[in-house]
């Protein structure tokens, strides 16, 4: 699957996927987030295997503009708010974006 790219203001937002390996597992695609400014690459390549879990964070990101500052407790909050259960199975996307 293709890296989902935004700009939004000044900032440039990427849902990206990375093929992992873990022991007992195998190789699992993972999906992150990555956040990009003038001068500094703000990421989490291993947010959930799930596509859907990942994408409702990525767009609330990219819609109001999430400052760098920030970008590192928002993904560590979404995730807390979550069971382990949540993140790793399938959720319905629930923002609608145009890709």
């Amino acid at each position: 699957m293709k890296a989902l790219i935004k700009k939004s203001g000044r900032y440039t937002y990427v849902l990206t996927n990375t093929n992992i390996y873990y022991d007992g597992l195998g190789e699992i695609t993972m999906y992150g987030i990555s956040m990009m400014d003038r001068t500094k690459v703000y990421q989490v390549d291993d947010i959930s295997p799930d596509y859907g879990f990942v994408y409702n964070l990525f767009v609330p990101m990219v819609e109001l503009r999430l400052h760098p500052e920030h970008f590192y407790d928002v993904v560590e909050d979404y995730i807390s708010d979550h069971s382990p259960d949540e993140c790793a199975m399938s959720m319905p996307i629930k923002f609608p974006f145009t890709a």
